[in-house]
């Protein structure tokens, strides 16, 4: 209760999304121009008193920090689009360029002896850590290029390439070249299924294509030092060492797709069955201490994603002034780790409670396996001994995986993973004259949920 009432957890952000753009079109041919900035401001405010869980050990803890972030957009393209008996062909190539600009600055203290403004009175704090500034960059200029083809309006194809170059990677890897191919046939269209007059609208969807993701931090390819302070002097400390072969991780997915509309479209379905496998991928793994540092950015390993999707929407009820719609929706996914290299396991989270290995899924819990709790009548002597300690009635009891008669982090199994079994959705919403009424909801199964502040209150 002292946490819920002494404790600050507060975001601020203020957001200014802004375009403009020209276009100038020559016949079938259009030039288009357009220049966008999304700027953020945000403002974290945190503050825990002396007798809170964070704060208990530091007669409390505050701070503030404060980021910066610009982002400018440019786009420049050619369209060119013509049609000429039964085919329609659009074509598009272009060049984007995005510049993004951070900057941040942070405080904290400790120690107070008055806690009535809590994080607007930090200069009540006795002990100040080291203040932390700083600026990031990137750029990301990109070639594109699409071609749309409709035949006899029943038959389309539309094939995409990408050419990224991102200043988030190594020298030698900065590029990137993502294509993709979508076809799709207008069934409803054909001769066979106009008779048919249940059905409004049929397409059938095959696609497949790369994309590429550069989501990482700024100059995680590069050597870096973090600076501090030690006995009233400067100091700095080897934060990230370099990584010559840091480049994209791509995704390839191939996606079957079915949309269906029913009697006078008061019934539509989709289905989706699809298949993306994930290469390279962004993680950050332990490192020896001859590099200087525990934890390094790589490229490792492949995930595996597959499954069916389905929704499903309806109109129940229609009559003058009064309407009914409801839709649902299911989805199964399976998720697994295909490859780690010559990685084998690799050690997440806060509490080490996550672990990456081939043939489980992103997510995975790692941990002791609970059995149950030491009774009063139960002889102790018969149990495995946890930390060198006989247990006592009222303990916790651990399963000993490795039969060694004790416990310890060797008896660690997969407990779980934070990825579902399905997710599930349901939204209806009814309208009479000027009267509306709607609810949704939304749901997984499956999935394990960790609980952080359990685990450090427990303990």
């Amino acid at each position: 209760v002292y946490d819920l009432k002494e404790s600050v957890a507060e975001n601020i952000n203020n957001y200014l999304l802004s375009n403009i753009w020209a276009t100038y079109q020559i016949g079938d041919l259009t030039l288009k121009a357009s220049v966008g900035l999304n700027s953020e401001k945000l403002t974290q405010n945190y503050f825990s008193g002396a007798y809170t869980s964070l704060g208990l050990a530091t007669q409390g803890i505050g701070g503030t920090g404060n980021r910066q972030t610009d982002v400018w957009q440019q786009e420049y393209t050619a369209t060119y689009h013509h049609q000429f008996n039964q085919h329609h062909v659009e074509l598009l190539g272009g060049y984007t360029r995005q510049t993004q600009k951070s900057t941040y600055s942070a405080i904290r203290t400790n120690h107070f002896t008055n806690e009535t403004l809590k994080q607007y009175n930090l200069g009540d704090g006795a002990e100040i850590y080291t203040p932390q500034t700083g600026i990031s960059e990137s750029t990301l200029n990109s070639i594109i290029a699409r071609v749309n083809y409709t035949l006899l309006d029943r038959y389309n194809a539309t094939a995409t390439f990408r050419a990224d170059n991102s200043s988030r990677f190594a020298a030698n890897h900065r590029w990137g070249y993502f294509p993709s191919l979508g076809l799709s046939w207008n069934v409803d269209k054909e001769r066979f299924l106009r008779r048919i007059r249940s059905i409004d609208y049929l397409k059938v969807r095959l696609s497949g294509g790369l994309v590429g993701n550069q989501e990482i931090s700024d100059y995680a390819f590069s050597t870096s030092y973090a600076t501090g302070s030690y006995g009233g002097s400067s100091s700095y400390s080897k934060q990230n060492t370099a990584n010559d072969k840091l480049k994209w991780e791509t995704t390839a997915s191939y996606n079957l797709g079915v949309d269906l509309g029913l009697w006078k479209d008061r019934v539509s379905v989709v289905f989706d069955a699809y298949y993306k496998k994930t290469s390279d991928l962004l993680l950050v793994v332990p490192m020896g201490f001859s590099s200087g540092v525990t934890t390094q950015l790589q490229n490792v390993g492949n995930v595996v994603n597959k499954g069916v999707e389905l929704a499903v929407n309806g109109t129940l009820l229609q009559r003058k002034g009064l309407s009914w719609t409801a839709s649902a929706n299911i989805a199964y996914n399976k998720n697994e780790i295909t490859d780690m290299g010559t990685t084998n396991n690799v050690i997440q989270g806060s509490d080490n409670q996550q672990i990456l290995r081939k043939g489980e899924a992103l997510g995975s819990f790692y941990g002791l396996q609970f059995i149950g709790i030491v009774q009063q009548d139960e002889d102790v002597s018969q149990l495995p001994t946890v930390n060198g300690l006989t247990p006592k009635p009222g303990d916790l009891k651990y399963a000993d995986t490795d039969g060694n008669n004790r416990i310890d982090g060797n008896d660690r199994v997969i407990l779980g993973s934070i990825q579902p079994d399905i997710v599930y959705g349901f939204s209806t919403q009814l309208s009479w004259r000027n009267l509306d009424f709607s609810a949704s909801f939304a749901g997984s199964y499956g999935n394990e949920v960790y609980n952080a502040l359990g685990r450090r209150l427990e303990l």
